[in-house]
């Protein structure tokens, strides 16, 4: 069910059902939503994951062509201890179905990124690939823990359009699923990449479910989605309101 999976995509890709949400839906388009994804897993299928992996979570309007939040970071490396905060907050005023959220994956700088697409697309590769790796990435982690490059991304939209007593009323969607399930997919072309061709490809593959331009990858991420409670959201408005006046 991941986003970018491209057979058979699901009504709202990237979505998994739960049971029952926690938090009852609006029955009104808010003028305010602010909610929360908590990391729950990375995995790259058919691999024993050995290497670090940097993660930028942020909001774009794919219309507008603009972001609309701050970016919030994360690093998972399987060697370390669990990240102290695997949370990222956000909040968004006037909600539309135009906005997505991003997920930019990093890897350690290790020269070029085709070198270990192998390892992405295929899965385990043989023992002299897995040992080329494995010694690059031990050598990057001595000389170069702080420099990343951008490898892959995925996106998941936010809100959608449901029938709610004889009119549509905007969804965020954790109100009625919760956990996200984002499939991490590499550019074609990576020196392209820009905030405008990020918004292209995403109103492209929203209209024509596929891609020319992505390679979809074996790395899937999981976030849970949750927003605030009615009651907490409309007091942080209140007082945003209030200090802004």
């Amino acid at each position: 069910t991941a986003y970018l999976g491209f057979k058979n995509p699901p009504p709202h890709p990237g979505v998994e059902m739960t049971r029952t949400p926690k938090i009852k839906a609006p029955a009104e388009d808010p003028e305010m939503c602010r909610f929360m994804f908590n990391f729950q897993s990375f995995t790259l299928n058919g691999v024993n994951y050995t290497e670090p992996v940097h993660l930028e979570f942020f909001i774009v309007d794919i219309l507008k062509k603009e972001r609309v939040s701050e970016t919030f970071r994360l690093k998972i490396d399987p060697k370390a201890p669990s990240p102290i905060s695997s949370s990222c907050f956000f909040g968004v005023h006037k909600p539309r179905a135009s906005l997505c959220l991003i997920v930019k994956m990093n890897r350690l700088l290790t020269g070029d990124p085709s070198t270990y697409e192998f390892l992405y697309f295929k899965g385990a590769g043989t023992s002299k690939e897995m040992k080329r790796h494995e010694d690059s990435i031990k050598n990057a982690r001595k000389y170069l823990p702080q420099f990343t490059q951008g490898f892959a991304f995925g996106w998941s939209p936010l809100f959608y359009r449901k029938e709610r007593k004889g009119k549509k009323v905007l969804q965020f969607v954790g109100y009625d699923e919760s956990i996200l399930t984002i499939q991490l997919a590499m550019p074609s072309r990576p020196d392209e990449v820009c905030l405008d061709w990020l918004c292209d490809t995403i109103s492209q593959y929203q209209i024509k479910r596929k891609s020319t331009v992505l390679k979809a990858t074996r790395a899937t991420l999981r976030l849970q989605a949750r927003p605030l409670a009615r009651k907490l959201n409309d007091a942080i408005h209140t007082l945003h309101k209030t200090g802004r006046n």
